[in-house]
């Protein structure tokens, strides 16, 4: 959903190649800053940034990743002047948080939830528009002060354009019946998601609609890859 508006060229297209069957989870994306931070709270971490202008660093995945354009859309929104360190991938990001080479991170709550539960690492805000389960205390950005701030993550899956409708009905139905299992949610929020199991058609209007906001954020952030 974001990389057609970050790349001028792709070697495919998403609305033409892939055709959508269901969003089998929808991940929490959740604030959390290194244990050295002085702030146990958003309007502390607001307030301590705001006075430590191009100090303070946010770490990511990678560049165009939901987590580096969530941080930049914090800049935005919250008046922010953080910096950006990418990595190659969540794990090493991680490690130099919690060793204090960078500040912060707004990843998906699986990537953070281990060592947020171990208290290596503080959570401040989820970035959606209800709590995660799994973290019922911490509250989101919304509550906690910074209205409209929603970076939400999904994992999906996709079938090659051209699969007929059937074959895409069956699929969806056998991941809807998996999903709805105890033993699946269960597992499934205890990772800090929530399974869901939409229709094929309601997964096409989510990416069509997705596409779109994506490519606002990413005008106003001015980020682009090429």
């Amino acid at each position: 959903m974001i990389n057609p508006s970050l790349y001028s060229k792709m070697p495919f297209d998403p609305a033409r190649d892939l055709a959508p069957v269901t969003v089998l989870a929808r991940e929490h994306n959740l604030m959390a800053v290194k244990a050295q931070l002085p702030v146990r709270n958003l309007s502390e971490f607001l307030a301590h940034a705001r006075s430590h202008p191009g100090k303070l660093s946010f770490g990511s995945p990678g560049n165009g990743t939901v987590a580096h354009l969530g941080g930049e859309l914090l800049n935005r929104t919250a008046g922010l002047k953080m910096q950006h360190v990418p990595y190659k991938g969540s794990g090493p990001a991680v490690a130099d948080l919690m060793a204090g080479h960078i500040d912060l991170m707004i990843d998906n709550m699986p990537a953070l939830l281990a060592q947020v539960q171990a208290g290596k690492l503080r959570p401040i805000a989820v970035a959606s528009d209800k709590r995660a389960a799994a973290l019922p205390d911490v509250p989101t950005f919304d509550e906690a002060g910074v209205k409209g701030y929603l970076v939400t993550a999904w994992k999906g899956l996709m079938a090659p354009a051209g699969t007929p409708k059937p074959v895409i009905d069956k699929l969806h139905q056998a991941c809807a019946r998996i999903l709805a299992t105890p033993e699946m949610r269960k597992r499934v929020i205890e990772l800090g998601a929530e399974p869901v199991g939409n229709s094929p058609e309601a997964f096409a209007a989510q990416i069509r609609s997705e596409t779109a906001w994506w490519a606002a954020q990413v005008e106003a952030t001015g980020t682009r890859l090429d």
